[in-house]
């Protein structure tokens, strides 16, 4: 059940966060600042309700998914699916980095630098063609 708890509040969260951030600032802080935000609300909220961090990641991912799925018409189910793998993998990265290191902080900068290359390459990259 805290898995499910703590990856509403991540994920309602960083929708109202990141909503506010685009609207006020443009597209580029999708790659600069929303990794941060979003690795950073769904590893705490793991954290501090004790849930499971990897499922915790996933099942942001799926709540992602299904928001991409039904607001992009063009290129949702493949924004959908990618949001499930790569928050998946997020999520295995901080949990790898936090059972090696003892810290949370470290895995959810490790998973915000992967989170941003990614985002970088799919906005400049990707999204051109």
């Amino acid at each position: 059940m805290n898995i499910i708890l703590a990856g509403l509040i991540a994920a309602l969260s960083a929708m109202v966060l990141n909503r506010y951030l685009v609207e006020e600032t443009g597209n580029e802080v999708i790659i600069y600042l929303v990794p941060f935000i979003e690795e950073t609300l769904k590893s705490f909220s793991a954290y501090f309700l004790r849930a499971n961090l990897f499922l915790v990641h996933l099942f942001f991912g799926i709540i992602e998914a299904i928001y991409d799925i039904y607001s992009a018409e063009d290129h949702g189910l493949f924004a959908g699916l990618s949001s499930i793998l790569d928050h998946a993998i997020f999520g295995y990265l901080t949990w790898s980095v936090y059972l090696q290191t003892n810290g949370i902080l470290i895995g959810v900068l490790v998973a915000t630098v992967f989170h941003t290359l990614w985002n970088y390459m799919i906005l400049t990259r990707i999204g051109r063609n």
